[in-house]
């Protein structure tokens, strides 16, 4: 959950992506910061899409993910070995790689 005033970095340079489980207006602090690192940000609401959300991150908690998110929607889902191994050798600063995703 977040307030909307948080900051991306706060969490640390390692935040490569955000998913809430709550609706999130695009002018709030964390929608601007995440848009200006270009740290991919998806907000659902709703209980559906939250339970959703939520049950997708847990999945894949402690894992390597690929982070899709685009005005259609969002696609989470374990990384493969190459983007991995991308990820590792490169500091992509915005980029929809992330591990330990925690909810």
């Amino acid at each position: 959950r977040a307030a909307g005033d948080e900051e991306v970095t706060a969490a640390g340079r390692h935040v490569k992506g955000v998913i809430l489980a709550q609706e999130l207006r695009a002018t709030t602090r964390l929608a601007v910061r995440a848009a200006q690192e270009q740290v991919p940000l998806a907000a659902t609401g709703g209980g559906d899409g939250a339970t959703k959300a939520a049950r997708a991150v847990r999945e894949f908690l402690g894992e390597w993910v690929a982070l899709n998110v685009t005005p259609e929607g969002v696609q989470l889902g374990p990384a493969t070995r190459d983007e991995i191994a991308d990820a590792q050798r490169i500091d992509y600063g915005g980029s929809a790689f992330t591990r330990n995703a925690r909810v």
